[in-house]
């Protein structure tokens, strides 16, 4: 069994017993960086998820691991990791149509800045009048 395979089991049967949106918070981005000698290594986006597995559903993960495999299981530990992903390239299309033009900005100088993102064009609210006077300054 791949360590995919290990992964998607086990999520299987932790789906059972966590409610839905608990589910899909801390268990969507995970998955096995490694699974040799009783030692399973979770991968997890960050560290918050890291310390919320390790606290609330450690033995949990531990449960389901061992309902799936034969062999027993010594440890599992978690580390902050991202899962490698697939890179796929969309082709574009070298002809350009009237609607995507329009969508390209204006430029003046050939600074590659819009024109319409200027000092004259701002408009000053309550929420940055204090950045609009120290941008002024």
């Amino acid at each position: 069994m791949t360590n995919q395979q290990l992964w998607q089991a086990v999520l299987g049967e932790l789906e059972l017993i966590i409610s839905r949106a608990n589910f899909t918070t801390w268990f969507k981005h995970t998955f096995i960086v490694a699974s040799e000698n009783g030692r399973v290594v979770v991968g997890v986006p960050n560290t918050f998820t890291k310390t919320w597995l390790e606290k609330k559903y450690h033995a949990a993960i531990v449960k389901a691991i061992q309902n799936v495999v034969t062999e027993p299981i010594a440890e599992v530990v978690y580390t902050v990791e991202h899962r490698p992903t697939e890179i796929s390239v969309t082709p574009v299309s070298p002809l350009s149509t009237p609607a995507s033009e329009d969508l390209r900005p204006t430029t003046t100088n050939g600074s590659g800045l819009n024109e319409k993102y200027c000092f004259e064009a701002f408009v000053v609210g309550k929420g940055n009048e204090l950045a609009h006077a120290a941008a002024k300054a």
